[in-house]
């Protein structure tokens, strides 16, 4: 087996990196991303590849990429794809057709309908301690074991000396322990029996954002995104009262 090609790039820290995945809108720009932030923390490609969702060969290559041309050349690479079968004289047609609408008498349809079908997300990962009135969050672009253990170390950071955090969870496959899961030692987990969200004190709390703050919304960019989410969580928050 051949050295792993080492990360000669040095302008960003593992942690800088992860910033950039948390911001970046190509899922697959972020588990580039994450990739590289487990080698420099240490993990073993191996490990560092399978978390991604990759295999070893491909993260040798995005190594490569990302000592040539730093977090841009970690995006993915698109083609042009297929010839459009419209010419420029057609395209304008159909859209001057499109927006007029249809004529019911002679199309049989009341009208026409554009759909946009672009979307992107996000993934709020939150916990409350009610005794105390605070909470942990963190946003993150996806949803996995990396993305966790992140939202793992946020709690612990949040959790009052020489006290353990009694984290309630349900039977998520990157909730597991076992695996790549790194639970930190002032926290316990209590997984849920299955098909019994309603026993997670949390969900009521997800509940109510999603129907005050979260609710029959668009958003034009990721970053607005990001921005309702942490708003939403700081307005719970910011007041304890109401965690309690």
């Amino acid at each position: 087996m051949s050295a792993p090609v080492k990360i000669t790039r040095m302008d960003h820290t593992a942690s800088a990196l992860r910033g950039f995945a948390a911001k970046s809108p190509d899922s697959g720009q972020v588990r580039r991303l994450l990739a590289l932030a487990l080698i420099l923390d240490g993990h073993r490609r191996a490990e560092a590849a399978a978390l991604a969702g990759m295999d070893r060969r491909t993260l040798r290559d995005w190594v490569h990429r990302y000592n040539a041309d730093g977090v841009p050349g970690l995006r993915a690479v698109r083609t042009g794809g297929h010839p459009a079968g419209l010419n420029d004289d057609q395209m304008a047609e159909l859209k001057a057709l499109v927006l007029k609408g249809p004529d019911p008498a002679k199309n049989n349809v009341v009208r026409g309908r554009c759909v946009d079908n672009r979307h992107d997300s996000v993934h709020l990962f939150g916990a409350i301690c009610p005794a105390r009135g605070v909470g942990a969050a963190i946003i993150m672009p996806a949803v996995n074991t990396e993305a966790m253990n992140e939202y793992l170390q946020e709690i612990s950071a949040q959790v009052s000396a020489g006290a353990i955090a009694l984290l309630i969870l349900d039977g998520a496959g990157w909730h597991q322990t076992g695996g790549a899961l790194s639970v930190p030692d002032n926290i316990a987990l209590l997984h849920l029996p299955p098909y019994a969200p309603e026993l997670n004190p949390m969900e009521k709390f997800w509940a109510y954002l999603r129907t005050n703050k979260l609710c029959n919304l668009v958003w034009n960019t990721y970053d607005d995104i990001v921005q309702a989410c942490a708003k939403a969580w700081k307005f719970l928050i910011d007041d304890p009262h109401r965690i309690q």
